[in-house]
């Protein structure tokens, strides 16, 4: 029995560094799923950050607009399909957005509904439940209340508007009216990183930003990103992006900009 009426053959996508998608109007069903970067999606006219786990239920009559941070290019998985048969609901009760926590599971899934080039008929099969698994798991995820959605967003544009801001976790939770555990775990759920780890990516994207639209130094970007020290950003830099900030600064093209950390935007991760 079939359980899924594919219009598109579930694929694995690794979108390209200047990647957007801007479709006025969906005329089918599309699951679609981020495993991997950063970006933001559109839907509606709602606004959705994108981080691995990040999954949309695309409708008919859907308006989509989606683009990434080039330094975090998105992969993604995706289909088309005319609807779900038993024992799925229809595809019209299904949500429009939920996050995939169990990244792991997620990664095993996909690779499953992915197949091969030459399919048997047995791995056809394997495909397609396993696309009935991705969905029956979206179909039960739970939402986030949606008080603890906006202070969480209000959190995130915060530390990316000012990665280098001091802040302690506890405070953070503090004002977003959470204990420290919960806010932890719902940031994590939300982003699909701790929130040290979200600064800490908010503070190497800005870093990279002025190393190459900037004449500032060194100690100059490392107080303006938040780290201790020079040393403390040069080794930090060094572990995150594979090289030290001095090599990947004479890799980028020359900027003639003044040394003004006000000058240049923050990157919208």
């Amino acid at each position: 029995m079939q359980i899924i009426d594919f219009n598109t053959k579930p694929t694995l996508y690794q979108c390209e560094s200047n990647w957007n998608w801007d479709i006025p109007v969906f005329h089918d069903y599309d699951i679609w799923i981020a495993l991997h970067g950063r970006g933001t999606l559109r839907v509606n006219q709602k606004r959705y950050e994108l981080t691995a786990g990040s999954a949309f239920l695309l409708k008919p009559g859907d308006g989509v607009y989606g683009s990434h941070d080039s330094s975090s290019p998105i992969r993604a998985f995706a289909f088309h399909f005319a609807g779900t048969f038993s024992p799925l609901p229809p595809a019209d009760q299904f949500p429009d957005h939920r996050r995939f926590q169990d990244l792991a599971l997620l990664e095993s899934l996909t690779e499953r509904a992915t197949s091969p080039l030459s399919p048997t008929p047995e791995r056809l099969r394997t495909a397609e439940l396993a696309c009935a698994t991705l969905l029956s798991i979206f179909y039960e995820l739970k939402e986030m209340d949606s008080g603890d959605q906006e202070r969480l967003e209000q959190c995130a544009q915060s530390i990316r508007r000012e990665p280098g801001q001091q802040t302690r976790i506890p405070e953070m939770a503090r004002r977003c009216g959470m204990s420290e555990g919960h806010f932890s775990r719902r940031f994590k759920e939300m982003y699909g990183s701790s929130p040290t780890r979200f600064r800490l990516e908010a503070r190497i994207s800005r870093a990279r930003q002025l190393l190459g639209q900037s004449r500032l130094t060194l100690a100059e970007i490392s107080e303006a990103t938040g780290f201790h020290d020079e040393m403390h950003f040069s080794r930090i830099f060094h572990r995150e992006v594979g090289q030290p900030p001095g090599a990947f600064r004479k890799q980028q093209p020359h900027v003639n900009q003044a040394a003004d950390v006000s000058a240049i935007p923050p990157p919208d991760l």
